[in-house]
């Protein structure tokens, strides 16, 4: 019998230092708390395999916080019990997170040897004082550094994270960032545009008025342009925020864009797996005490909400919804049960439909909230 496939996703919570913009689930200066964090790490992999025996898995991310913050033994160890307990394809993308103050030569040779086969780097910027307002510790020639230095390492799908719409950006200065990025010649480029989160530094700075932030109109425009720049470099925008070069689309977003199912380890890592959610405890000292038995919650989903977040993740790609396909899976009449809200949507020209897809305009891509709202 074939397997179904499933991607594992594996949370490092740790940090040099919490950027100011960041409300993901992670702690800095916590050195002491790694190797019992480990310890559980490990034993919950252990446990959630059990879960899992009819999957195959077909992506491992490890990402954080700041993975590389890691030794490299460490990373191994991780990698060795998911091989020991999951079951993984052949041709698996294992892909890491790094940070570029985290990493050299030796230490990425050492990865790659471990069996590391795509790297993301969190460059975010090559201006040093956008770098600086975001709370990040490197500067832009280590961004440089980590790159060459991941190339020289024998890694061959690279990606790196750009942010647009920084406070105080100029489109020169983002046009400038989209030079630099295209010519170090990643095979993978992510644009997030920067989103204030409560509880962030950023969000505290905005409320007492110490941050102006850019009109939704300037980030638009920055979009755009990063769209059209990257579109000529030869890079595929397989997703919203995710660009390619041909035969490098990252195959773990690919589960998530898809609606597929995945396995979260790790402190507040969430799970989808056969209909339901689940979520484990996100306080990382009590998910050291439970020692692997991480899940503290979970939510059978009903059909109606599994179609709405179906829509929603493929309208994020640039193949959009496949109407036969989304028809034969949940027995509809996807252009009937929703014929005044699309004929609203392309009045507005915010979606088309193509090859028998519907997908989201430029102007559409711009206002995907306004879109999938429609939907829910």
């Amino acid at each position: 019998m074939n397997k179904m496939e499933i991607g594992i996703y594996i949370h490092i919570p740790f940090c040099i230092r919490k950027c100011h913009y960041c409300s993901f689930n992670s702690v800095n200066n916590q050195q002491g708390l790694i190797e019992p964090y480990l310890s559980s790490l490990l034993k919950e992999i252990e446990v959630r395999s059990r879960d899992i025996k009819q999957y195959k898995a077909k992506s491992i991310y490890i990402g954080g916080g700041t993975p590389t913050i890691l030794k490299s033994s460490h990373l191994n160890m991780i990698l060795d019990n998911c091989r020991r307990y999951f079951n993984l394809q052949d041709n698996i993308e294992i892909t890491l997170e790094a940070n570029p103050k985290t990493v050299d030569k030796n230490k990425l040779i050492e990865l790659k040897s471990a069996g590391f086969n795509r790297i993301s780097i969190g460059i975010q910027s090559f201006n040093d004082n956008e770098l600086k307002l975001l709370g990040r510790q490197h500067n832009s020639d280590d961004a440089i550094s980590a790159f060459k230095a991941a190339r020289c390492a024998n890694f061959d799908n690279i990606g790196i994270d750009l942010i647009y719409g920084i406070p105080y950006q100029k489109m020169e200065d983002w046009e400038d960032t989209l030079v630099k990025a295209i010519k170090l010649d990643p095979e993978h480029i992510s644009i997030y545009s920067l989103s204030i989160e409560k509880g962030t530094l950023f969000d505290k700075n905005v409320m007492e008025n110490k941050l102006s932030l850019l009109s939704d109109d300037e980030a638009a425009d920055m979009y755009n342009t990063a769209y059209t720049r990257l579109k000529e470099a030869g890079y595929i925008p397989y997703e919203i925020s995710n660009f390619s070069k041909p035969g490098y689309f990252s195959r773990h977003n690919h589960i998530y864009w898809n609606n597929g199912e995945y396995i979260g380890i790790g402190v507040g890592a969430y799970s989808y797996i056969n209909k339901k959610r689940l979520w484990n405890i996100s306080d990382i000292s009590k998910y050291i005490e439970i020692n692997g038995k991480a899940i503290v919650g979970h939510e059978h989903l009903k059909t109606a909400q599994i179609l709405a977040e179906t829509i929603m993740v493929r309208l994020r790609t640039i193949d959009g919804i496949d109407i036969d396909r989304i028809n034969s899976m949940f027995k509809i009449d996807f252009l009937r049960q929703y014929k005044e809200k699309i004929s609203k949507l392309m009045d507005a020209g915010l979606v088309e439909i193509a090859d028998n897809h519907l997908k989201l305009t430029r102007k559409g891509i711009l206002l995907l909230n306004e879109v999938a709202v429609e939907f829910v």
